[in-house]
């Protein structure tokens, strides 16, 4: 690692000493010395083991113990940071049995060497002969020794003061800095930041001026120094008489006896540090061009972010965690603000209420109540939005400010990048029950378990915007299995990172920052595409009749607006058909079909809702299409047959009746109905589905070949499996000699007396065929061939949600190389497929490219066709070794993978397929009848919805 030359690497940096011509400093993660000067930071040290720093001292402390011996050099700092011996070693003869812990800061002589026995007692002597003996639990520490013969010792919480014939004292906070005969500690409350200054006469509060709030205090010898923070002035040092103001964020960093040393960072401004009169530029430099103001939006403390005299219409609004995790204005992001603004984006820092830093009032305003900061956002947002007329608007949340974002976003129906998401406030909270004070906080924050969840319940949600989920991979505060699980649930694309919640070393935070910028960008390139439509409602041919609109927005739209729906009174009233209004049922066949939705979505949000004996109608049949796709799965001949027949259909004569048939030419006027309906619209009630099937092979006497051919080339939800076995049912072969029969009373009840057809058939002889071949165990693998270096993403019509898919298998890559989609419904049928179909799969293959995007952040290419070549094409253009794709079970795209599989072979690209973890669970069960399959659903169930 050279010097640090960004801030990312400055970041790291804590000074130690003045230089001559600068300040020395230790870089936290490779643990060598630096010489921070104007604009640069030069040099680097390395620092012999087993040396400590006497802050302020400007003198490096090296420990050596030989034998029972404790040997201390003293090094200097010249020329920069090049170490020099001074010429002086110290030396301690150790008590018998003591192992040398440490070095701190001694009144009486710079420094003390700190030792412990296997007693629990503690030695703490200085060169001068001075020593004290203490006892230390585990986990306390020696800090320094005053004068008076007494060490300050600290634990993570509380502080305390204990030597020979001294009364001890303790109290309560963490100590943040020593000088000489006096430290501050830090007492917060989660509800409340202090600042106390112990002392030899006892302990004085520190207090911020009037309307500002305490953020860090360190002591020096002659006094202390604070920062503190004002919604409208910002950053300010204050020394309990001068209030000094200062643009950015400001760090305080000891220096024991001397003056501490202020670090201050800002967009505009850069970095620079402060210390004794004298100010180091550090290495950002200041921006002149940029403009930073402190805005109200509607009594919300903001800052907006703008290049002087220029008028964008893209706008960045930023969450964070509160004022604790400077979001006021600083280069905590890797400078991502200022290559926002120079991108042609404005940048809005929402200080909402709830987060801390600017007094009790604002930061307690929504506990309990957390719909106040909510609104207070989204008012200020709309504020700011129509005066400045943006047309792109996208959230930046981070970490609690993320939990706020996905509020604001759905309400706003705008995107938004999450990092180090708290994404469930119930989970979040549950795993930090061992921590009795947090316990108590979040409680008086969020209320009880109940409110808690209900709090939740108005939290993220199932949105329908668009989210890149920055998760760190050791996140230590946000469980990452409950992000990986709520970003699969809302299809948001997930982006892991290394490091923990806050990023530890310069590696780890040039990766986060870079991912930032690259999933920032893509959401302003998403949010300025034209807008994808909705759902609606338009008049058709026969009736007002809903339209699906093919992307997963509005499948997860509808998602939300049948949940409440999915218990009982979808167990009661499923079987009725009652024309255009479809409230009865779910409306998500179109979209799980094509995994626009998935089944485990489907799956998870109603049980948030239901228990699953309350859902279970609902529950089972999700599981029956599941269940009919694994079952084709072991029996592929039926597939292979059905599709030969068809084919022999289509080049031969087909039967009397079947013209009248699909052109709604019966004379029943159900089934002429019902025809002209899947025409119109490519849906039935499921129900429909049936009585059609019964009428069309018993009383019509048609080929149930080709009347679930009619039904798979009509139907937006038609799969090969559901579609071909349904029929089979009907007709009596999947269940062999059980068929199903169409009453005109049965269909008179389930269509409250809009149908009551004539001339039925009164039987119904099942069907028979050739015995079916053994069945073909399922594949064990979930990922069959290998996977090489440059690796793209082919997705096609079976599964077109990539996110929830790739976050299954960890073992490919986060991001492909690139990306790809493509399409062929008219391969369903030799013959005509319909309009419906065909446009309702190309808008969402369209959607789903907007939603899929390669390493680069390029949205995946709709691939013009489904042809080999095409294909090979395009790997070829991305010089692919590797071509990735979901799995498809039996049916026209599984044919058309392993025509595709061979042509990519001969060309040395491998094609990989995955499957869904959902499939893998299922299908082996699905071997015998449903009965068997149903009874393994609740297992099932438990499997599959654990994170």
């Amino acid at each position: 690692m050279s010097a640090p030359d960004d801030i990312c690497g400055e970041d790291l940096l804590t000074p130690l000493a003045a230089s001559g011509s600068g300040l020395l400093a230790f870089h936290r993660e490779d643990g060598c010395l630096y010489e921070i000067q104007q604009g640069v930071v030069r040099g680097k040290e390395s620092i012999p083991p087993g040396t400590f720093s006497i802050t302020g001292t400007g003198i490096l402390h090296c420990a050596t113990v030989r034998g029972g011996e404790l040997e201390v050099g003293l090094l200097r700092a010249d020329n920069g940071p090049t170490l020099v011996p001074v010429g002086r070693t110290d030396r301690f003869q150790l008590t018998a049995g003591h192992e040398f812990v440490n070095l701190v800061p001694s009144t009486t002589s710079v420094y003390a060497a700190v030792s412990a026995g296997p007693d629990g007692r503690t030695h703490v002597t200085t060169p001068d002969g001075l020593q004290t003996i203490v006892v230390l639990e585990p986990g306390l520490q020696v800090r320094a020794l005053w004068s008076t013969g007494q060490c300050v010792i600290a634990e993570a919480r509380a502080w305390r003061l204990e030597g020979l014939n001294t009364r001890a004292r303790s109290g309560s906070g963490r100590l943040t800095g020593t000088a000489g005969d006096r430290f501050v500690v830090e007492v917060d409350s989660k509800t409340d930041r202090r600042f106390v200054l112990v002392d030899r006469e006892g302990e004085h509060s520190l207090c911020a001026p009037a309307g500002w709030s305490p953020i860090e205090a360190t002591p020096s010898s002659t006094g202390w120094t604070m920062t503190c923070l004002h919604p409208v002035h910002g950053y300010a040092q204050w020394d309990g008489v001068n209030l000094v103001c200062r643009p950015g964020t400001l760090q305080l960093f000891g220096l024991g006896g001397p003056a501490p040393v202020v670090r201050q960072t800002g967009t505009a401004c850069g970095s620079r540090w402060h210390h004794e009169g004298r100010e180091i530029r550090g290495v950002v430099p200041p921006r002149s061009d940029l403009s930073v103001r402190c805005v109200e939006m509607l009594d919300v403390p903001s800052l907006m972010l703008t290049k002087r005299g220029a008028s964008n219409d893209q706008l960045l609004i930023a969450l964070h965690g509160g004022p604790d995790s400077h979001e006021w204005d600083d280069l905590r992001y890797g400078a991502l603000y200022r290559e926002v603004i120079d991108a042609g984006r404005d940048v809005l820092i929402v200080n909402y209420p709830g987060s801390r830093g600017f007094g009790s009032d604002l930061q307690t305003a929504p506990w309990r109540r957390w719909a106040v900061a909510v609104d207070a956002v989204i008012r200020s947002v709309r504020h700011a939005v129509s005066e400045h007329e943006y047309r792109a608007v996208v959230f930046l949340g981070v970490s609690f400010g993320a939990w706020l974002a996905a509020q604001a976003m759905r309400e706003l129906d705008v995107g938004g990048v999450l990092a180090s998401p708290v994404l469930a406030m119930r989970d979040h909270l549950r795993s930090h029950e061992d921590d009795p004070e947090f316990v108590a906080w979040a409680t008086q924050r969020f209320g009880e378990p109940g409110e808690i969840e209900a709090c939740d319940d108005c939290g993220p949600g199932r949105t329908s915007t668009v989210a890149d989920v920055v998760m760190p991979e050791s996140d230590e505060v946000v469980g990452t299995g409950t992000t990986r699980r709520i970003a699969g649930q809302r299809g948001w694309h997930l982006i892991g990172v290394p490091g923990g919640h806050y990023p530890a070393s310069e590696g780890d935070a040039s990766v986060r920052w870079r991912a930032l910028r690259e999933a920032v960008d893509r959401q302003f390139r998403i949010r300025t595409r034209k807008a994808l439509p909705t759902r609606s409602t338009v008049g058709g041919p026969l009736h007002d009749q809903e339209v699906f609109i093919p992307t997963r927005a509005a499948g997860l739209d509808a998602l939300d607006d049948f949940v409440p729906r999915a218990g009982r009174d979808y167990a009661r009233d499923r079987n009725a058909d009652l024309g255009a209004s479809r409230n009865n049922v779910s409306g998500l066949s179109p979209y799980v079909r094509h995994r626009l939705v998935t089944e485990h979505e489907v799956v998870a949000a109603v049980l948030e809702r239901h228990s699953l004996p309350a859902a279970e109608k609902f529950v089972q049949e999700v599981f029956w299409r599941t269940y009919w796709k694994g079952w084709l799965e072991q029996n592929p001949e039926v597939w292979r047959r059905y599709r030969r027949d068809v084919d022999e259909f289509a080049t031969g004569t087909l039967p009397a009746g079947y013209d009248d048939a699909v052109n709604g030419r019966t004379g029943i006027d159900a089934m002429d109905a019902w025809a002209r309906e899947l025409i119109d619209t490519g849906y039935l009630h499921n129900h429909t589905r049936m009585w059609f099937a019964s009428i069309w092979v018993f009383t019509l006497g048609l080929p149930w070949q080709l009347g679930a051919d009619f039904f798979y080339r009509h139907l937006l939800d038609g799969d090969a499996a559901s579609n071909t076995l349904s029929w089979r049912w009907v007709a009596g072969l999947q269940t062999a000699g059980k068929t199903y029969l169409a009453s005109a009373s049965n269909i008179a009840r389930y269509t409250d007396g809009r149908f009551s057809p004539s001339g039925l058939a009164t039987t119904a002889r099942p069907l028979s065929e050739d015995p079916l071949p053994p069945r073909t165990p399922i594949e064990s693998d979930d990922v069959v061939g290998t996977i090489g270096d440059r690796v793209g993403l082919l997705l096609h019509e079976e599964d077109l949600e990539a996110s929830s898919l790739l976050a299954e298998h960890p073992q490919l890559p986060n991001r492909p190389i690139a990306a790809a989609v493509s399409a062929d419904p008219v391969a369903r049928s030799p013959f005509a497929v319909s309009d419906v179909v065909e446009a309702f799969t190309a808008a969402a293959l369209d959607d789903t490219a907007e939603r899929t995007l390669d390493a680069s952040g390029r949205p995946a290419q709709v691939l013009a066709d489904t042809l080999p070549s095409t294909v090979l094409r395009w790997a070829e253009s991305e010089q692919l070794d590797t071509v990735v794709v979901p799995y498809a079970p039996i049916g026209p795209v599984h044919e058309r993978l392993g025509v595709l599989r061979a042509a990519l072979a001969a060309e040395g690209v491998a094609l990989v397929t995955v499957r869904r973890r959902w499939d893998s669970a299922a299908w082996p069960y699905a071997s015998r009848g449903f009965f068997p399959f149903r009874e393994r659903i609740p297992a099932l169930v438990r499997e599959l919805m654990v994170d």
